[in-house]
């Protein structure tokens, strides 16, 4: 009977042992912060005009930067200038007081983007019938932070900008 109760004392003090909070001792190491900027969180941000000429339905950007399989990219238009700040709208956008529809298109092997136009009002044909330059921004954002940024409303850049860290 001494044995046994002396085992059963010994598994008490093991198992109360291996309960202890653990909260006490020195804190770990700090861990390494992320990247700031456009390279990081590994999103990048792409600014970029394009001419449109008379004639002319679609232009074209290829300059996107470390596009995978599987990557969005969000393209956004210059709306308006305020007091020297420039606001920006997603695509698609009616421009012109809603006479000409803007929508990008984006390659899915290498996010090369295709930015088109068509009259409002279905008429086939160019909309342009004198060249105007568009002020575009374009944002990847890889698949991963998709899921790693469930939060993020992807409709307005400014809290794209501000979530994922977009120094511009």
């Amino acid at each position: 009977m001494k044995i046994s109760t002396l085992l059963f004392i010994s598994l008490l003090f093991f198992v109360s042992s291996c309960i202890v909070d653990g909260t006490s001792g020195e804190p770990g190491p700090v861990g390494p912060e992320g990247p700031a900027g456009q390279s990081g969180p590994d999103a990048k941000t792409f600014d970029f005009t394009l001419t449109f000429n008379p004639g002319e339905e679609w232009e074209s950007y290829d300059s996107i930067i470390g596009f995978d399989t599987g990557d969005v990219v969000l393209v956004y238009i210059l709306s308006d200038t305020y007091d020297g700040v420039d606001h920006y709208v997603q695509l698609p956008f009616a421009y012109n007081s809603n006479s000409v529809n803007i929508w990008p298109e984006f390659s899915s092997l290498n996010g090369s983007l295709f930015i088109n136009t068509t009259w409002a009002n279905g008429n086939p044909g160019s909309p342009w019938s004198s060249a105007v330059d568009l002020k575009f921004k374009a944002v990847l954002i890889h698949s991963s932070y998709k899921k790693a940024f469930p939060d993020v409303d992807f409709t307005f850049y400014e809290s794209i900008e501000q979530e994922l860290r977009l120094d511009y």
